[in-house]
């Protein structure tokens, strides 16, 4: 109908999106600590490590001492 406003559009879009992933972490600030974190570390899958660490990072952001799930 307008094609000016294609390449806003797109623009828009693509910020939409990355607002979108931005978004996605908020759940680990509500209740951090409702999962375990200790065995999330220990697991041999890449992705459950990175949940556990990005839930290490929401308990020091709310300002909890996380210095037990490292070894000294």
């Amino acid at each position: 109908m307008f094609p000016q406003f294609g390449p806003t559009a797109a623009s828009i879009t693509k910020a939409s999106t990355m607002v979108f992933r931005i978004g996605t972490d908020a759940h680990l600030y509500d209740d951090p600590e409702d999962v375990s974190i200790g065995p999330l570390l220990d697991s041999k899958f890449d992705s459950e490590k990175v949940d556990a660490l990005k839930r290490l990072l929401a308990l020091i952001a709310q300002g909890c001492d996380v210095v037990n799930f490292f070894p000294q």
